[in-house]
């Protein structure tokens, strides 16, 4: 699990725009090109993200074990974490910065996740390997507390507003990436059945 996480794609974008016109003489013939110049532009953001102690604050626990009606063995586990959270936009008009904000918080972070898991015996030698072969069955990423502690210079009761405000558009991006989340799992087991033999 990496301990901090960064989302940088919307962070660096550019234009181009005139920077004048370049004279060229060759005896008595002048030639002009226009110039042109590469400059920041647009809305510029980043975000990210850094487990808080994850020694202390980051756990994992199983539970509801039972037996399925195939006869696998299924469970839940659960994944908390405290996540220190930094944001930063940025808006440009070729080249000119109108503004830069920076945003500090955090967040207890818990993702649930139901298991399926098959045993299987493998390979022609004795004794044979044990397999084991998991699958995601449901997936949920909860925010069991969301705060904003800092915008810019300023705190206090306004970052609480703004949280407000924020909670709920990471409420709604949540359930977007949730839709996916259980195929993400499932591949990234597949990737490493390997290590489940």
């Amino acid at each position: 699990l990496p301990h901090t996480y960064e989302a940088t794609k919307d962070w660096g974008k550019t234009d181009e725009r005139w920077d004048g016109i370049k004279f060229r003489r060759e005896g008595i013939k002048v030639e002009t090109k226009r110039r042109k110049k590469v400059v920041n532009h647009g809305t510029w953001k980043k975000y990210s993200g850094r487990l808080r102690n994850p020694a202390e604050e980051f756990t994992v626990q199983v539970k509801n074990m039972r037996e399925t009606a195939t006869g696998k063995l299924a469970f839940d586990v659960h994944f908390l974490a405290h996540v220190d959270l930094m944001g930063r936009q940025s808006k440009w008009v070729k080249g000119v910065q109108l503004y830069s904000v920076g945003i500090e918080g955090h967040s207890k972070v818990r993702l649930a996740v139901s298991i399926e898991l098959e045993v299987k015996t493998g390979g022609k030698r004795f004794p044979p390997d044990i397999v084991f072969v998991p699958r995601a069955t449901k997936a949920e990423l909860v925010l069991d507390e969301f705060r904003i502690d800092r915008i810019g210079k300023v705190g206090g009761e306004i970052a609480q507003q703004v949280s407000r405000g924020i909670r709920s558009k990471l409420d709604e991006k949540i359930a977007e990436k949730e839709k996916k989340l259980v195929d993400k799992i499932n591949r990234q087991l597949s990737e490493k059945q390997d290590k489940m033999r």
